[in-house]
């Protein structure tokens, strides 16, 4: 009897670790350099996970919702640093809003504070006279990191001695020679020899960035549906991509000539039914060549944010806890959470 005890307790501490591996993503090593590029936080609907570089050093923190409870004391609402022999986890902090010169942003109750992972501290950068909410979102401008909340038009810059109402910054490009300004109505401006000239109007959602080929709009429309558009060096405007559906998540970010757009969407989607489209040939990770508007869908993954900080590839994660390094034709080179 006590023979079998112990080759049961024996099984049962080699199948443990096999369970935890079941549960949590593998992490591993990433040894290949990590440059600044690209557009370091994407454009995208609410990804899983923020991801910054900082002087080669590669953050992450995962702020998706995992329904396995193991799984979510592992890595969520936990700011980690890749190494090359793997992952080291630096701090737990909940309801991270921005990750940004290796410091970490997040909200507890009214105030805002800043984890500095490179010194190791953590401090209190500002107070409001309400919580911070979940729907209050980070931005980062020109101006600095803001703090934004679309339901209460409010809009805080985060200074050194602290938290500053200001007004939303007007967002701008020059393309060609020329001033583009998207104003708080939804109305592209063309800013000229001191006169102003509506180019087009009815964006809404919009956020707008200049490429070799137009300026680059992506915005939501009268249906709500999500539409990526450029604007020629005659200002004509076309639609690269759009996208119906109840619920939708989105990441895009660019490449030489190409923007890269991965989208996962639903019929239907609330408490009492959910539904996804049948045979939806939309959902995908899609890459768009800018000058001429040709589109190829590189695979049938979806991701939630795509980084990208060198010239060769993204870091793409999804809402399952994974990321991964993908090549510009969309394949998955190594695996970084899998």
């Amino acid at each position: 009897m006590k023979r079998s005890f112990w080759i049961c307790l024996l099984l049962l501490g080699a199948l443990i670790p096999i369970g935890l591996f079941c549960f949590f993503p593998v992490p591993s090593g990433w040894s290949a350099s990590i440059g600044e590029a690209g557009i370091a936080n994407a454009w995208q609907t609410d990804a899983s996970f923020l991801m910054q570089s900082e002087r080669g050093q590669l953050y992450f923190y995962e702020r998706s919702t995992q329904d396995d409870f193991l799984y979510r004391n592992f890595y969520q609402n936990r700011l980690c640093t890749v190494q090359s022999d793997g992952v080291k986890r630096l701090a737990h902090r909940n309801h991270g809003l921005a990750l940004l010169d290796s410091k970490l942003y997040y909200r507890a109750q009214n105030t805002l504070r800043c984890y500095d992972a490179e010194r190791g501290t953590d401090e209190v950068v500002g107070t409001l006279s309400r919580d911070l909410l979940a729907t209050d979102r980070a931005i980062e401008a020109d101006t600095g990191l803001l703090i934004r909340n679309d339901t209460l038009d409010e809009t805080y810059r985060v200074d050194a001695d602290g938290l500053t109402a200001v007004d939303l910054p007007t967002r701008s490009v020059v393309f060609d020679a020329k001033q583009y300004r998207l104003t708080e109505q939804g109305a592209l401006i063309r800013e000229a020899d001191g006169t102003e000239t509506v180019v087009a109007q009815g964006f809404s959602n919009c956020r707008i960035a200049a490429t070799d080929s137009g300026v680059l709009i992506y915005h939501t429309d009268n249906r709500d549906n999500l539409i990526l558009q450029i604007m020629r060096p005659d200002e004509t405007i076309e639609t690269l991509f759009s996208c119906a559906g109840a619920f939708r998540k989105c990441a895009i970010n660019l490449g030489t000539d190409y923007a890269y757009l991965s989208v996962d969407r639903y019929e239907r989607y609330g408490v009492l039914e959910t539904k996804r489209y049948a045979d939806d040939s939309v959902r995908g990770t899609w890459r768009i060549r800018l000058s001429d508007g040709g589109q190829e869908k590189l695979s049938e993954e979806v991701y939630d944010g795509l980084y990208r900080f060198d010239l060769d590839g993204f870091f793409a994660c999804n809402a399952k806890g994974r990321i991964v390094y993908i090549d510009l034709d969309g394949q998955c080179v190594q695996k970084l959470l899998k």
